[in-house]
Protein backbone atom coordinates (compact mmCIF):
# COMPACT_ATOMS: atom_id res chain seq x y z
CA UNK A 1 0.00 0.00 0.00
CA UNK A 2 2.98 2.33 0.59
CA UNK A 3 3.87 2.31 -3.14
CA UNK A 4 0.30 2.90 -4.42
CA UNK A 5 0.21 6.21 -6.35
CA UNK A 6 -3.54 6.31 -7.03
CA UNK A 7 -3.21 5.33 -10.74
CA UNK A 8 -5.97 3.09 -12.08
CA UNK A 9 -5.06 0.94 -15.11
CA UNK A 10 -7.91 -0.27 -17.30
CA UNK A 11 -7.41 -3.02 -19.94
CA UNK A 12 -9.23 -1.82 -23.06
CA UNK A 13 -8.41 -4.89 -25.15
CA UNK A 14 -11.54 -6.70 -26.37
CA UNK A 15 -11.23 -10.34 -27.37
CA UNK A 16 -13.24 -10.67 -30.59
CA UNK A 17 -11.07 -13.37 -32.14
CA UNK A 18 -13.92 -15.91 -32.16
CA UNK A 19 -16.23 -13.58 -34.05
CA UNK A 20 -13.48 -12.68 -36.49
CA UNK A 21 -12.74 -16.34 -37.23
CA UNK A 22 -16.45 -16.93 -37.72
CA UNK A 23 -16.67 -14.00 -40.11
CA UNK A 24 -13.67 -15.25 -42.11
CA UNK A 25 -15.18 -18.72 -42.27
CA UNK A 26 -18.49 -17.35 -43.53
CA UNK A 27 -16.67 -15.22 -46.11
CA UNK A 28 -14.75 -18.26 -47.39
CA UNK A 29 -17.95 -20.31 -47.64
CA UNK A 30 -19.68 -17.43 -49.40
CA UNK A 31 -16.93 -17.17 -52.03
CA UNK A 32 -16.89 -20.93 -52.53
CA UNK A 33 -20.66 -20.95 -53.10
CA UNK A 34 -20.37 -18.03 -55.53
CA UNK A 35 -17.78 -19.99 -57.51
CA UNK A 36 -20.04 -23.05 -57.52
CA UNK A 37 -22.97 -20.94 -58.72
CA UNK A 38 -20.86 -19.51 -61.54
CA UNK A 39 -19.58 -22.93 -62.62
CA UNK A 40 -23.04 -24.53 -62.46
CA UNK A 41 -24.58 -21.66 -64.44
CA UNK A 42 -21.97 -22.14 -67.17
CA UNK A 43 -22.64 -25.87 -67.13
CA UNK A 44 -26.39 -25.30 -67.58
CA UNK A 45 -25.78 -22.88 -70.46
CA UNK A 46 -23.51 -25.43 -72.17
CA UNK A 47 -26.04 -28.25 -71.70
CA UNK A 48 -28.89 -26.06 -72.97
CA UNK A 49 -26.91 -25.17 -76.09
CA UNK A 50 -26.16 -28.84 -76.75
CA UNK A 51 -29.84 -29.69 -76.22
CA UNK A 52 -30.94 -27.04 -78.72
CA UNK A 53 -28.46 -28.35 -81.27
CA UNK A 54 -29.76 -31.89 -80.82
CA UNK A 55 -33.37 -30.81 -81.23
CA UNK A 56 -32.77 -28.64 -84.31
CA UNK A 57 -30.14 -30.66 -86.20
CA UNK A 58 -31.28 -32.64 -89.25
CA UNK A 59 -31.69 -36.36 -88.72
CA UNK A 60 -28.52 -37.84 -90.17
CA UNK A 61 -26.44 -41.01 -90.00
CA UNK A 62 -24.36 -43.15 -92.34
CA UNK A 63 -27.28 -45.56 -92.81
CA UNK A 64 -29.72 -42.72 -93.50
CA UNK A 65 -27.37 -41.11 -96.00
CA UNK A 66 -26.76 -44.41 -97.80
CA UNK A 67 -30.45 -45.28 -97.97
CA UNK A 68 -31.34 -41.76 -99.12
CA UNK A 69 -28.76 -41.93 -101.91
CA UNK A 70 -30.11 -45.31 -103.05
CA UNK A 71 -33.67 -44.01 -103.02
CA UNK A 72 -32.71 -40.92 -105.03
CA UNK A 73 -30.92 -43.07 -107.63
CA UNK A 74 -33.82 -45.51 -107.96
CA UNK A 75 -36.38 -42.72 -108.04
CA UNK A 76 -34.56 -41.06 -110.93
CA UNK A 77 -34.20 -44.37 -112.76
CA UNK A 78 -37.90 -45.10 -112.31
CA UNK A 79 -38.88 -41.71 -113.67
CA UNK A 80 -36.63 -42.19 -116.72
CA UNK A 81 -38.16 -45.61 -117.41
CA UNK A 82 -41.71 -44.27 -117.12
CA UNK A 83 -40.89 -41.45 -119.54
CA UNK A 84 -39.27 -43.95 -121.93
CA UNK A 85 -42.33 -46.22 -121.90
CA UNK A 86 -44.68 -43.28 -122.38
CA UNK A 87 -42.64 -42.09 -125.36
CA UNK A 88 -42.74 -45.62 -126.85
CA UNK A 89 -46.52 -45.70 -126.49
CA UNK A 90 -46.84 -42.27 -128.07
CA UNK A 91 -44.60 -43.21 -131.01
CA UNK A 92 -46.49 -46.45 -131.56
CA UNK A 93 -49.86 -44.67 -131.52
CA UNK A 94 -48.66 -42.03 -133.97
CA UNK A 95 -47.51 -44.66 -136.45
CA UNK A 96 -51.04 -46.04 -136.47
CA UNK A 97 -52.92 -42.76 -136.80
CA UNK A 98 -52.94 -41.83 -133.11
CA UNK A 99 -55.43 -42.49 -130.37
CA UNK A 100 -58.95 -42.02 -131.73
CA UNK A 101 -58.13 -43.48 -135.10
CA UNK A 102 -59.76 -46.60 -136.45
CA UNK A 103 -56.73 -48.69 -135.42
CA UNK A 104 -56.54 -47.21 -131.92
CA UNK A 105 -59.95 -45.87 -130.95
CA UNK A 106 -59.03 -45.25 -127.29
CA UNK A 107 -56.35 -45.63 -124.57
CA UNK A 108 -57.54 -49.12 -123.67
CA UNK A 109 -56.96 -50.21 -127.24
CA UNK A 110 -53.42 -48.79 -127.11
CA UNK A 111 -52.70 -50.53 -123.81
CA UNK A 112 -53.90 -53.82 -125.24
CA UNK A 113 -51.76 -53.31 -128.32
CA UNK A 114 -48.65 -52.50 -126.30
CA UNK A 115 -48.98 -55.72 -124.29
CA UNK A 116 -47.59 -57.58 -127.28
CA UNK A 117 -44.71 -55.09 -127.85
CA UNK A 118 -41.43 -56.70 -126.72
CA UNK A 119 -39.70 -53.37 -126.10
CA UNK A 120 -42.66 -52.19 -124.01
CA UNK A 121 -42.63 -55.50 -122.09
CA UNK A 122 -38.90 -55.11 -121.38
CA UNK A 123 -39.30 -51.53 -120.15
CA UNK A 124 -42.32 -52.45 -118.05
CA UNK A 125 -40.44 -55.32 -116.41
CA UNK A 126 -37.60 -52.94 -115.59
CA UNK A 127 -40.11 -50.44 -114.18
CA UNK A 128 -41.62 -53.07 -111.89
CA UNK A 129 -38.18 -54.21 -110.74
CA UNK A 130 -37.01 -50.67 -110.06
CA UNK A 131 -40.24 -49.79 -108.26
CA UNK A 132 -39.90 -52.85 -106.01
CA UNK A 133 -36.29 -51.94 -105.21
CA UNK A 134 -37.32 -48.36 -104.46
CA UNK A 135 -40.04 -49.55 -102.10
CA UNK A 136 -37.52 -51.79 -100.34
CA UNK A 137 -35.00 -48.99 -99.83
CA UNK A 138 -37.68 -46.54 -98.73
CA UNK A 139 -38.62 -48.98 -95.96
CA UNK A 140 -34.96 -49.31 -94.99
CA UNK A 141 -34.68 -45.54 -94.97
CA UNK A 142 -37.63 -45.22 -92.61
CA UNK A 143 -36.11 -47.87 -90.34
CA UNK A 144 -32.78 -46.04 -90.33
CA UNK A 145 -34.55 -42.78 -89.47
CA UNK A 146 -36.51 -44.47 -86.69
CA UNK A 147 -33.30 -45.93 -85.23
CA UNK A 148 -31.54 -42.58 -85.36
CA UNK A 149 -34.57 -40.78 -83.90
CA UNK A 150 -34.58 -43.23 -80.99
CA UNK A 151 -30.90 -42.51 -80.34
CA UNK A 152 -31.57 -38.79 -80.52
CA UNK A 153 -34.55 -39.00 -78.16
CA UNK A 154 -32.37 -40.86 -75.65
CA UNK A 155 -29.64 -38.22 -75.95
CA UNK A 156 -32.22 -35.42 -75.57
CA UNK A 157 -33.64 -37.08 -72.45
CA UNK A 158 -30.14 -37.35 -70.94
CA UNK A 159 -29.42 -33.68 -71.66
CA UNK A 160 -32.77 -32.61 -70.22
CA UNK A 161 -32.15 -34.71 -67.09
CA UNK A 162 -28.66 -33.25 -66.71
CA UNK A 163 -30.09 -29.72 -67.02
CA UNK A 164 -32.73 -30.49 -64.40
CA UNK A 165 -30.14 -31.86 -61.96
CA UNK A 166 -27.82 -28.91 -62.53
CA UNK A 167 -30.71 -26.47 -62.05
CA UNK A 168 -31.69 -28.13 -58.77
CA UNK A 169 -28.06 -27.98 -57.65
CA UNK A 170 -27.95 -24.29 -58.58
CA UNK A 171 -31.05 -23.61 -56.48
CA UNK A 172 -29.42 -25.35 -53.50
CA UNK A 173 -26.25 -23.27 -53.90
CA UNK A 174 -28.27 -20.05 -54.07
CA UNK A 175 -30.24 -20.97 -50.97
CA UNK A 176 -27.08 -21.82 -49.03
CA UNK A 177 -25.42 -18.62 -50.22
CA UNK A 178 -28.33 -16.55 -48.93
CA UNK A 179 -28.08 -18.30 -45.54
CA UNK A 180 -24.31 -17.82 -45.32
CA UNK A 181 -24.53 -14.17 -46.37
CA UNK A 182 -27.18 -13.57 -43.70
CA UNK A 183 -24.90 -15.08 -41.03
CA UNK A 184 -21.93 -13.20 -42.45
CA UNK A 185 -23.86 -9.95 -42.25
CA UNK A 186 -24.88 -10.67 -38.65
CA UNK A 187 -21.31 -11.35 -37.56
CA UNK A 188 -20.12 -8.27 -39.43
CA UNK A 189 -22.64 -6.11 -37.60
CA UNK A 190 -21.50 -7.53 -34.25
CA UNK A 191 -17.87 -6.82 -35.11
CA UNK A 192 -18.77 -3.26 -36.11
CA UNK A 193 -20.72 -2.83 -32.88
CA UNK A 194 -17.79 -4.08 -30.79
CA UNK A 195 -15.41 -1.83 -32.68
CA UNK A 196 -17.64 1.20 -32.13
CA UNK A 197 -18.00 0.40 -28.41
CA UNK A 198 -14.24 0.04 -28.08
CA UNK A 199 -13.64 3.38 -29.77
CA UNK A 200 -16.26 5.07 -27.60
CA UNK A 201 -14.84 3.54 -24.43
CA UNK A 202 -11.32 4.58 -25.34
CA UNK A 203 -12.49 8.14 -26.06
CA UNK A 204 -14.26 8.31 -22.68
CA UNK A 205 -11.21 7.01 -20.84
CA UNK A 206 -8.98 9.51 -22.64
CA UNK A 207 -11.34 12.29 -21.66
CA UNK A 208 -11.42 11.12 -18.04
CA UNK A 209 -7.65 10.90 -18.01
CA UNK A 210 -7.36 14.48 -19.15
CA UNK A 211 -9.67 15.60 -16.38
CA UNK A 212 -7.63 13.70 -13.76
CA UNK A 213 -4.43 15.31 -14.99
CA UNK A 214 -6.09 18.72 -14.67
CA UNK A 215 -7.19 18.06 -11.08
CA UNK A 216 -3.72 16.82 -10.20
CA UNK A 217 -2.16 20.01 -11.61
CA UNK A 218 -4.70 22.16 -9.73
CA UNK A 219 -3.82 20.42 -6.45
CA UNK A 220 -0.07 20.83 -6.93
CA UNK A 221 -0.44 24.52 -7.85
CA UNK A 222 -2.46 25.22 -4.68
CA UNK A 223 0.11 23.38 -2.58
CA UNK A 224 2.94 25.48 -4.03
CA UNK A 225 1.00 28.68 -3.41
CA UNK A 226 0.35 27.62 0.20
CA UNK A 227 4.00 26.94 0.86
CA UNK A 228 5.00 30.29 -0.70
CA UNK A 229 2.50 32.22 1.36
CA UNK A 230 3.64 30.49 4.50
Amino acid sequence: MANFDGTVKIDTKIDHGGLLKGFQKMSAQSQKLKNSISETTQQIDKLQKELNELQNAPLESTAINNMSAQCDTLDKKLLDLLNKREQLELDTANTMGGIGSAAIPNQAALDSLMQNNKEWQKITAEINKTDAALTKYEKKLEQAKATEQKKRDTAIDKKATAIEKATNKLDVYKTKLAEVQEKESGIGKKLDSISNLAKKGFANMTKSGNKSNGMECFGRCNEQRYRKDK
